[in-house]
């Protein structure tokens, strides 16, 4: 598919994808289409400038947490094992950048979600009801997180389990 006119990606342009990704998020942008991020009228030309659509969608095509080949030969029952790495870094990232108050609040969050992942969750109460489930420690003033663990759904061969929300402490 891109064999001919493929260009490797540079450690600059993928800086600049996770940069626009922030950057959809921040503007709530996640449930308009690409298409719509890019045109001028929007008045955010801030995508534009940063790169081209079309280079984007590619780069984002493209990317990987993982090697396919080193994960056949250690399979992993951890759901998460494919950017453990990566979310542990981020978790750490964050415990980092701040002083926490003294008021810190425990909640699960449902991150709406519709694509494809082993650990999705359903919970009809919910106004997204599908999407993944985070247990957050933050900080009740600020809304800073503190740490965080994904809800990855009941290990195999084992009972229910309870006070999950005890393991961030």
């Amino acid at each position: 598919m891109y064999r001919d006119k493929w260009n490797d990606v540079t450690v600059e342009e993928l800086h600049k994808v996770i940069g626009l990704m922030v950057a959809i998020g921040v503007y709530k942008s996640k449930n308009k289409g690409i298409c719509q991020l890019w045109c001028l009228q929007n008045r955010r030309t801030i995508f534009n400038k940063i790169m081209s659509r079309q280079r984007f969608q590619d780069v984002l095509r493209v990317v990987r947490f993982d090697d396919a080949e080193y994960r056949r030969q250690y399979r992993s029952d951890e759901k998460l094992k494919p950017i453990r790495e990566c979310f542990d870094l981020w978790v750490n990232t964050l415990r980092g950048g701040n002083v926490p108050g003294s008021m810190l609040t425990l909640d699960e969050e449902l991150v709406t979600f519709r694509g494809r992942c082993p650990f999705k969750q359903y919970i009809p109460s919910k106004r997204g009801r599908y999407g993944l489930k985070f247990w957050i420690l933050s900080d009740s003033k600020s809304s800073y997180f503190y740490n965080l663990e994904t809800c990855i759904g009941k290990k195999p061969n084992s009972g229910r389990e309870v006070n999950l929300g005890e393991k961030l402490y």
